[in-house]
């Protein structure tokens, strides 16, 4: 078992390197559940619904996402839009009350072009709604009590955008702020156009402590990018080379839902992260990790075939 942080933090395993969150569509207990996972996020969608999923799965430390892409994009026609705010906070509170809930994700609303146009708007009014949006949600977690962490999303499309939107929360971000960085999964092809963003970001606010949603390890790879995130996720599809039940085809062949090809690609992050460390406290701490999160797919592995 991994020991270098307790339960309700967040803190980076390897000093000055993002902390990763892996993506998980299926948060179940047993061999396919996400009880290996040092961090992870989960999206509300699995948790409405005919199927929704119970909230006695094991785990460690849990962000909760507002499935945004999925529900404002107009591109999944079984969506109609975000929760209500108040079933969304319903949620979140009693996930609070059950679950080891590290932050709750702001229900955002992305500014891809192609989504501007599905939606014939613009990026400013998809920031006005997604600021708004949060001081609702912030507002009915508060009368509910709750106090988890709301991670505010910066969203654009051009640098210059997200320093306005940036600007428009005003001092809703406080010094250090946590704040994820949007609309930026689907340009991982292009590693230097997150990167020019993050820089606009950090030039303005550095003391921020950027998220960055869905992003691959193209993008983390560079050490630059490494530099200006506090933490990332791999919510975003055909990370290694296949979709859908092939989403981590190039991590071990594995499928979508076995833990063991999040893992594995967890394991690919951090080698990347091993090759820019400058110092030894920083290498011998990756090297930790990297061994831990080895034996996490032997134990998995174990599991699946009865003997644990």
């Amino acid at each position: 078992m991994f020991s270098s942080q307790s339960n309700n933090s967040v803190v980076p395993i390897v000093a000055h390197k993002p902390i990763f969150f892996n993506g998980w569509s299926n948060p179940v207990n047993g061999a396919s559940g996400c009880k290996e996972f040092e961090y992870c996020l989960v999206s509300v969608n699995r948790f409405v619904g005919k199927y929704a999923k119970k909230l006695n799965f094991e785990h460690k430390r849990i962000m909760l996402d507002s499935g945004a892409f999925t529900r404002v994009s107009g591109f999944y026609p079984q969506f109609k839009g975000h929760l209500p705010i108040n079933q969304y906070a319903s949620i979140a509170t009693e996930m609070a009350k059950k679950v080891n809930l590290v932050a709750i994700v702001t229900q955002d609303y992305m500014c891809e072009p192609i989504v501007l146009r599905e939606r014939k708007t613009t990026v400013r009014n998809q920031q006005i709604k997604t600021i708004r949006r949060y001081d609702l949600l912030l507002k009915e977690l508060s009368s509910r009590d709750n106090q988890t962490y709301l991670l505010a999303v910066l969203q654009g499309y051009e640098p210059k955008e997200y320093i306005d939107c940036m600007q428009m929360y005003g001092t809703r971000l406080k010094s250090k702020a946590w704040v994820g960085v949007g609309t930026i999964c689907k340009r991982n092809g292009s590693p230097q156009v997150i990167l020019k963003i993050l820089q606009a970001i950090k030039s303005k606010r550095p003391d921020l402590r950027l998220h960055g949603f869905g992003l691959k390890i193209k993008s983390l790879a560079l050490p630059q990018i490494q530099d200006l995130l506090y933490s990332a996720d791999s919510a975003a599809a055909s990370l290694a080379g296949g979709r859908g039940t092939r989403k981590y085809v190039g991590c071990g062949g594995w499928t979508t839902n076995d833990p063991r090809g999040a893992i594995a690609y967890e394991i690919k992050i951090y080698q990347a992260y091993l090759k820019s460390c400058l110092s030894r406290q920083q290498r011998l701490a990756c090297c930790k990790y990297l061994t831990h999160l080895q034996a996490s797919i032997e134990r998995i592995s174990r599991r699946k075939a009865g003997n644990l």
